[in-house]
């Protein structure tokens, strides 16, 4: 059981697990940004939260979490773009987003 199942989202997150609809929007937008070459391209993931302070999302896939830092662009970034960032774990996601809200 990956561990985002049973994660709890501090203040500074929208929790968007039981929201696919508002989930999907933001999918939408990492999909048009996501360009060949990024770590996400080619992959199946879902948005699973939404950070308030900054324009990312946290995005699941298979047994990976990251933290993306969409761009609103609406259309394709070059590389690094969108900015992503892997976690294995809760206890370093929490340390990570503790330092940056």
């Amino acid at each position: 059981m990956p561990w985002t199942t049973t994660y709890e989202f501090g203040e500074d997150f929208e929790d968007l697990r039981r929201d696919r609809k508002r989930a999907s929007a933001f999918e939408q937008e990492l999909v048009r940004e996501v360009s060949a070459g990024h770590p996400l391209h080619g992959r199946s993931w879902t948005v699973i939260a939404l950070a308030f302070a900054q324009d990312e999302v946290v995005v699941e896939s298979d047994d990976e979490v990251a933290l993306v830092h969409l761009t609103w662009r609406r259309g394709p970034e070059p590389l690094p773009w969108p900015s992503t960032e892997f976690f294995t774990s809760a206890k370093e996601f929490g340390a990570a987003t503790t330092d940056r809200y």
